[in-house]
């Protein structure tokens, strides 16, 4: 009977700190909007209270297939430097991420995907667990000790925990930042509105007009051109980025260069095309491109 006493009193004892270890990396947390401060307070957090060898995060770069190492806590630099892009199939962290599930290594330097300067670094039991959902890959948590160390369910439920924490983190600061970004292409085209409202000259609102799409588009260079009813062809106005030799030149028929391709597409090429805005017996074009 006493042992069972005492078997319930230490368990009640663990979940109660756990609970204070997840309340004061949620609390740190939520305490910002920044990626930065998110992710080095947390390790900090997760590092000073769990009492881990070593804890690192590995954000996905969806662009490049590859892991990120975001922060680290407990490793040394030249290691970092080796950890600093891992391929998905290189390493735990990938097959953490591709299969969506968490992994416990007990035995890590006889694992056939430990990473040599791992095993020097003295880990010995390692634990990665997804960040994100099964649809929405985020990235890797990573916690690591540098002696061997049997992991329970109560600590695999607790580290799982923890990373969900940090999950539900980072798609804040995306919807924050994706919302931030949307602001600035709004005030973009407020500022485009009020100016062409506010100006008569012609050039001066197609220059307006270009700014604001290079801007919004984040181009290198861009063209207007405008139809000439005499000539039958597109006439080059306004540049961005490109020679000022352009002004002036006449674009087809026969359609040449870019702005002739847009022009003869124009229908099945609303990408690349702006707008087409009737002005005076005029068709207006703006487009843009980048450069390579």
């Amino acid at each position: 009977m006493a042992k069972t006493t005492r078997k319930l009193e230490e368990e009640v004892s663990r979940l109660n700190r756990d609970f204070s270890i997840l309340s004061a990396i949620s609390q740190t947390i939520n305490q910002s909007v920044d990626l930065h401060e998110i992710l080095n307070n947390s390790l900090d957090q997760i590092k000073e209270l769990t009492g881990v060898s070593s804890v690192g995060l590995f954000l996905l770069d969806g662009e490049e297939n590859v892991l990120v190492l975001a922060a680290q806590r407990g490793l040394s630099k030249p290691l970092m430097k080796g950890l600093r892009r891992t391929h998905l199939e290189d390493g735990i962290p990938g097959q953490v991420l591709l299969s969506g599930d968490a992994v416990f290594i007990e035995d890590y330097p006889r694992h056939p995907k430990a990473s040599p300067p791992l095993v020097e670094e003295g880990v010995r039991s390692l634990m990665g667990v997804p960040l994100g959902s099964k649809t929405k890959a985020q990235g890797v948590l990573t916690i690591a000790w540098n002696e061997s160390h049997p992991l329970n369910s109560s600590e695999i439920n607790f580290f799982t925990s923890i990373a969900q924490i940090m999950s539900g983190a980072l798609e804040r600061v995306s919807l924050y930042t994706e919302n931030v970004k949307r602001l600035e292409e709004q005030k973009t085209l407020y500022s485009i509105s009020q100016e062409i409202a506010s100006r008569l000259e012609l050039k001066v609102i197609l220059q307006k007009i270009m700014e604001g799409a290079i801007s919004l588009l984040t181009a290198e260079a861009g063209e207007i051109a405008l139809w000439d009813n005499r000539k039958q062809k597109y006439i080059s106005v306004i540049v961005y980025g490109l020679p000022s030799s352009f002004i002036g030149r006449e674009v087809g028929p026969p359609m040449e260069g870019i702005v002739g391709d847009i022009c003869t597409r124009r229908g099945r090429s609303s990408m690349r095309i702006m707008s087409a805005i009737p002005s005076d017996g005029k068709h207006l074009m703006p487009t843009t491109s980048n450069r390579s």
